[in-house]
């Protein structure tokens, strides 16, 4: 009898296309890609964004006009307009524009009639897809 022992095929190896570096490039190229597009979208949706500045004008009824408001550098004037410039603030920022808003400034305080007139200037931001001009 004779003893034939069959030794087992070669099969060709694919680790040709398996190979480490390969795998690497193409994990490094997918992340890479995948990370320039989620900063563009941020970008252009979040940040993209305009500025538009309002300027208003109210009367003040219940505070009476005196020359201590004429100047800025007056303490008299600081105070209201800091109390004018909060209350504006906590307005909007209770308001469905809380996002766009961003501050409000008194320009100058004048006397009209017995109370006084606040010139204010605005500041709001608004990305592309709303239109500031037209808010």
């Amino acid at each position: 009898m004779t003893d034939i022992r069959t030794k087992p095929a070669r099969v060709p190896s694919t680790s040709r296309f398996l190979n480490p570096y390969v795998v690497c490039f193409i994990v490094v190229a997918g992340v890479v890609i995948l990370a320039v597009t989620i900063a563009l979208l941020v970008y252009f949706l979040a940040f993209d964004q305009k500025s538009y500045f309002y300027r208003s004008s109210f009367q003040l009824l219940n505070v009476e006009y005196n020359s201590q408001l004429n100047s800025p550098a007056t303490q008299e004037y600081r105070t209201l307009s800091g109390r004018i410039e909060s209350l504006i603030t906590r307005t909007f920022k209770e308001s469905n524009l809380r996002n766009q808003f961003m501050r409000a400034h008194v320009v100058k305080l004048s006397q009209d009639g017995s109370g006084v007139r606040a010139d204010i200037v605005m500041k709001f931001r608004f990305t592309r897809n709303n239109n500031g001009a037209s808010m």
